[in-house]
């Protein structure tokens, strides 16, 4: 399988210093209680991360060359592929091409006239 989306997006570039992510980004405790919501969430199914999914992510990270930048990614798609979860939509399909175990669905990226 491979990631794709209906148009392939430009190499990911940090912004300048002078420009920030977020227009207002969250203070570290309001993304904290954010991020407590979602996993307390009765909807949301909870998967942890076991020692197969440290050892594929020790070996992505080698086969693949990855840097530091991309260990997040790596242990994401790690646990993903412990828990059996192939098919995943992502804003930015491009950070699990390289893995070539995923099918991926972006956004809908339609051309303006």
């Amino acid at each position: 399988m491979s990631c794709g989306s209906y148009r392939r997006p430009r190499p990911h570039r940090l912004p300048p210093r002078s420009r920030r992510r977020f227009s207002a980004p969250l203070s570290v405790e309001a993304a904290l209680a954010r991020a407590q919501a979602w996993w307390d969430s009765p909807g949301v199914q909870q998967i942890e991360t076991g020692g197969d999914a440290v050892t594929w992510f020790v070996e992505a990270m080698k086969r693949h060359r990855l840097g530091r930048k991309r260990v997040l990614d790596t242990m994401l798609a790690a646990t993903y592929r412990s828990a059996g979860i192939r098919s995943i939509f992502k804003l930015n399909v491009a950070d699990f091409e390289v893995f070539g175990e995923f099918a991926c669905l972006g956004p809908l990226i339609v051309a303006s006239p």
